[in-house]
């Protein structure tokens, strides 16, 4: 996930979080099993795996149950490489002054940038190979968002939250 941050970030005041709510959406990407179902699978492969290798050692072909180790910490560490997928999310949250925009990264890292609704545009970019990007732009650069949704849902969020600064501008006209 790319994200970058221009100029100071500070927290959201109290003023601005008694601030009605306008837009929200919490984005994050699909899991398709828990930490603890992840757990349970580590288990039964270092299991399955230790097994393997005691015959192998017993049959003499110790060999086999080095590569068998290998393998077994190998597919471990992708399985917790998808634990770590779990800890992204982006939350996007337009009020009155200002759109939020909060992301966690793989590794815990939690980043949060403020714009002034007023100043930016939220654009939509298809490539040639199909895939497509949604960021908000502002005078200084561009914010990747909603990295983990499928292409029409990110069209979908692009359409949603232009729709509400949209309508913000307006109703302060």
């Amino acid at each position: 996930m790319v994200f970058h941050s221009h100029g100071p970030v500070t927290p959201p005041d109290e003023a601005e979080q008694d601030e009605p709510l306008l837009f929200q959406a919490r984005i994050t990407p699909f899991r398709s099993a828990t930490v603890r179902a992840l757990r349970n699978i580590s288990i039964a492969l270092t299991a399955a795996s230790a097994a393997t290798a005691l015959l192998c050692i017993l049959a003499g072909a110790w060999v086999v149950a080095v590569f068998s180790g290998i393998v077994c910490i190998a597919a471990i560490a992708a399985i917790c490489g998808q634990a770590r997928v779990d800890r992204c999310c982006e939350v996007i949250e337009l009020r009155a002054h200002s759109l939020l925009l909060h992301k966690t990264d793989r590794g815990g890292t939690r980043t949060t940038a403020r714009f002034n609704p007023h100043m930016i545009e939220v654009r939509h970019h298809v490539m040639s190979d199909g895939s497509s990007d949604v960021a908000v732009h502002h005078f200084s650069g561009a914010v990747k968002i909603a990295t983990f949704l499928h292409e029409k849902e990110k069209y979908e969020l692009k359409c949603r939250l232009h729709e509400a600064i949209s309508k913000l501008r307006r109703e302060e006209l």
